[in-house]
């Protein structure tokens, strides 16, 4: 097989479903792949902090709280662009804080389980 076959793409476009029906919102969100110098870069950080504070202290210590919130910052680095978001009537703006919103708020962990299972799917960033 050859190598050049299979190329990398820096980003995947997913529809978010309704968690009743299955069926498009006509929601969508773009995502870079865990490959990009972005998120590579974030998760050398989040090694970096934990290896020094294992220096530190001897032992290495987290909690479940600062797991989630690595989880999180790891999906909201991940988030490149949306559509068709819309609150109280309004259009959401996709920015770092307002994707930290919906994906920290329990009232939308079912938008959070698509992002993270579209996130952690490497065969949606192959062309």
């Amino acid at each position: 097989m050859d190598l050049n076959s299979l190329k990398l793409s820096d980003s995947t476009t997913i529809e978010i479903l309704n968690p009743r029906t299955q069926v498009a919102t006509g929601m969508t969100v773009t995502l870079r792949s865990s490959d990009s110098p972005e998120i590579q870069a974030l998760l050398r950080a989040n090694q970096n902090k934990r290896i020094q504070q294992a220096q530190v202290s001897g032992k290495l210590v987290m909690t479940a709280e600062q797991r989630e919130e690595e989880g999180t910052a790891l999906l909201v680095a991940a988030v490149v662009d949306w559509s068709g978001f819309d609150l109280d009537g309004k259009p959401l703006e996709c920015t770092a804080s307002n994707v930290r919103m919906i994906l920290s708020d329990p009232a939308y962990a079912w938008i959070r389980r698509q992002v993270d299972a579209a996130f952690g799917d490497q065969t949606r960033f192959f062309e």
